[in-house]
């Protein structure tokens, strides 16, 4: 794979001589940027795409759809970027991994739990933030980007909750678990018991405060960290939702109890155009909405500056909606 950049287009190349792909008739781009591209002559496929403000991105372009193949990637840092390439080569984290006999789900569920440095003996002192995706927040942890961040992470502790281990490759079961919009609510309320009734009881023996407890979530789990805080702002003070997949607003009367959502995606995602009337929609709702964009697509690296953002922002970024 080759790009080349020139002013806010980039212009991306791949040569293959794969016939089939495993799904759709052509390589498709993923993630930060995703489109099928195109032929341009035998065995050679490209895109030109406008992104704007393309000199402070960062992105990975790989293709996702490629059969018995690993997925090329190349690495884009623009001269203007202001947060890092994240990826999931550094150093392990230190995460304890528990397993839940469920008696909501069909089958056994892990949790990855981060415990800050004042978290190991006890949660009197910390604040808990439940996340969907299993551990796939553990790479953030090897980018804290100042030290008010880190006295933050001292005082946290993460929860991410695994997804079902028997999906199939386009995460079906995972989606109505954590997508009330795609219609499976039986999918849904089972894992939103099970987080409620087992996750939480299990992480806080003696619970933390409405205010010490956060939700979270990106792409999917962006959307049902929205749903679960609207649904359940008596457990939850903030939701941290970012990427955010399909969602509706609930058709109840929500009671939001001061609910603070940390809104965000990457400027240059598919969806990013959806953004702004999603904020608008939740802030209508009744919850303050603290807003913040990245340049980047949908991907690690947008995720990891959002998440700092969310856990320690900088004063001067504050962008709320009410």
């Amino acid at each position: 794979m080759n790009y080349e950049s020139h002013g806010e287009t980039i212009d991306i190349t791949f040569r293959t001589s794969a016939k089939a792909f495993a799904f759709g008739e052509a390589p498709y781009l993923c993630c930060d940027l995703q489109t099928y591209l195109k032929p341009v002559s035998e065995g050679l496929w490209g895109v030109s795409i406008d992104a704007p403000k393309l000199n402070a991105a960062v992105l990975q372009l790989s293709i996702a759809n490629l059969l018995g193949a690993p997925s090329p990637h190349r690495d884009f840092r623009g001269p203007d970027a202001t947060h890092p390439r994240v990826t999931s080569e550094g150093p392990a984290v230190a995460l304890e991994r528990r397993t839940i006999n469920s008696r909501h789900l069909q089958a056994a569920r892990d949790i990855h739990v981060y415990r800050g440095r004042f978290c190991q003996r006890g949660l009197a002192r910390c604040q808990v933030l439940y996340l969907a995706d299993g551990a796939s927040y553990a790479p953030f942890l090897n980018y804290v980007p100042s030290p008010t961040a880190q006295k933050r992470l001292d005082h946290l502790v993460i929860v991410g909750i695994d997804p079902p281990t028997d999906d199939d490759q386009f995460g079906e079961k995972r989606m109505g678990e954590l997508l009330l919009a795609a219609g499976d609510s039986d999918k849904f309320n089972a894992f939103e018991r099970f987080v409620t009734d087992e996750v939480i009881p299990l992480v806080e023996p003696t619970p933390v405060s409405r205010r010490a407890r956060f939700v979270g979530g990106w792409s999917n789990g962006g959307a049902w960290a929205l749903s679960m805080a609207l649904a359940h702002s008596e457990l939850f003070s903030t939701a941290l939702v970012f990427s955010n997949g399909i969602w509706k607003p609930p058709s109840y009367p929500v009671k939001v109890k001061d609910l603070k959502i940390k809104f965000g995606g990457g400027t240059l995602e598919q969806s990013s155009k959806k953004f702004d009337a999603y904020a608008h929609q939740i802030a209508q709702l009744g919850p303050s909405v603290d807003e913040q964009y990245v340049v980047g697509g949908h991907s690690i690296s947008t995720w990891n500056a959002l998440f700092w953002w969310a856990i320690a922002p900088p004063d001067t970024e504050r962008n709320t909606r009410n």
